[in-house]
């Protein structure tokens, strides 16, 4: 048996680590595309919650207003009162409205001014999910373009290398080519063949006994590990 099934093979798996750089360039660019709509609904789904919290802020808003004015208005008219009043339990009584008006007021317009950052601060959110949304948006057409047009020339170049894979086992021993296929159906792009170095699997170490090794080395026989289950590659200068 020759050496050439081997060569042939080692040839592969060469080019099948090209093909996976191409791979990994057409996926690296396809993630560009998939971030920038990631991006895209992650602002829009926090402008949705914002938007929400914007809803019930502003009807706090409006309620907290409603009580102010009811509180500016009892207060008018306990003052109003005080100033015809004659009896010393009716002053009394209209001091205590008096005070607890002031103090509903105080606590009403602190509510609404801090309601009031807490709305305005949403609202800029809003804004800049916003802006930021409707940037993305008119460019991604550009980036899909620039995309879709490196994936066709990535592809090109991998159709090329599987032609020179399917020339090759096609010059390759029958059974050297469907064992080969087999196991590069589980261990493509992680090394379907093993060198043997020191008398054993240069991939999981597994040792190898002196006859297979005579197989291998001396007459180009075809064996696979019993350790990883990887085609043993004779140590010869096939690389």
């Amino acid at each position: 048996m020759s050496n050439a099934n081997f060569q042939n093979l080692v040839e592969i798996q060469s080019i099948d680590k090209y093909i996976k750089n191409h791979l990994d360039k057409i996926k690296s660019e396809q993630d560009r595309i998939k971030t920038v709509r990631q991006q895209i609904n992650s602002k829009s789904d926090e402008n949705t919650e914002k938007k929400s919290q914007l809803t019930t802020f502003q009807s706090q808003l409006n309620i907290f207003e409603k009580d102010l004015f009811a509180s500016e208005c009892q207060l008018e008219k306990s003052n109003k009162h005080l100033l015809s009043a004659t009896a010393q339990k009716q002053v009394e009584l209209l001091e205590q409205e008096i005070s607890t008006s002031q103090n509903n007021i105080e606590k009403l317009e602190n509510e609404i001014l801090e309601l009031m950052d807490k709305i305005e601060k949403i609202e800029i959110e809003i804004s800049v999910n916003s802006a930021f949304i409707n940037g993305a948006s008119s460019t991604i057409d550009d980036i899909t373009r620039e995309v879709d047009n490196t994936v066709i020339q990535e592809e090109k170049e991998i159709k090329q290398y599987e032609q020179r894979i399917e020339l090759l086992l096609n010059e390759t021993n029958t059974e050297f080519a469907n064992v080969f296929t087999e196991i590069n159906k589980k261990l493509r792009f992680n090394n379907p063949l093993a060198f043997i170095k020191n008398s054993a699997c240069g991939q999981c170490r597994f040792s190898i006994d002196q006859m297979t090794l005579n197989e291998i080395e001396q007459h180009f026989l075809l064996q696979t590990c019993e350790g990883c289950g990887r085609i043993l590659v004779p140590h010869l200068n096939l690389r």
